[in-house]
């Protein structure tokens, strides 16, 4: 008995990259970023002072990469211990990419096990994250307000079964370092 899995695959995939994939390749190609253009560069948030429970320090570096189909952001926070508990560290990647002239999507990543899918819209030159809803899962909203040399940035939750009960849980100021 002959196999015509295989012939049959490679017709599919000779289709696909004969008809397919030059499409894909030239929407990859032409990413206009627009407005997401302002967050590229290199950014370190104000101090909250220090205090138990507070930011220490912290950064975003956003870059384009992968010939500027997509923008990538890594990010860290650390903050003050509360109570006499070592202080904490936080980081994520978050990667946004294009689904079509001007809409865009992202995954975010981040070391305490979290992976969360944003839909990115800009109204009025506010960048905002906003996450899809889950069932009996908290929702997340991610904001950027930016500006030549500073940022606003803020990150809210919604409660589960409260998609658009959005309360902050941190925000602050960055400042553009290059």
């Amino acid at each position: 008995m002959k196999n015509t899995v295989t012939p049959l695959w490679a017709v599919l995939c000779t289709l696909f990259l004969v008809t397919v994939s030059p499409t894909l390749q030239a929407q990859a190609a032409t990413v206009e970023w627009g407005p997401l253009n302002q967050l590229v560069g290199h950014w370190v948030a104000d101090s909250g002072g220090g205090q138990p429970g507070t930011t220490t320090r912290a950064e975003e570096l956003f870059t384009l990469e992968l010939g500027g189909r997509i923008l990538v952001r890594h990010d860290f926070s650390e903050y003050a211990g509360a109570n006499g508990a070592k202080s904490t560290r936080h980081d994520g990647l978050l990667i946004i990419y294009s689904t079509g002239p001007q809409v865009f999507a992202a995954h975010s990543y981040d070391s305490e096990g979290h992976v969360i899918d944003y839909a990115v819209t800009v109204v009025d030159r506010v960048i905002t994250l906003t996450s899809t809803v889950v069932v009996g899962a908290p929702r997340f909203r991610l904001s950027y307000w930016p500006d030549n040399s500073a940022m606003r940035v803020g990150f809210e939750i919604a409660p589960p079964g409260q998609p658009d009960g959005f309360q902050t849980y941190v925000s602050g100021t960055t400042h553009r370092s290059r």
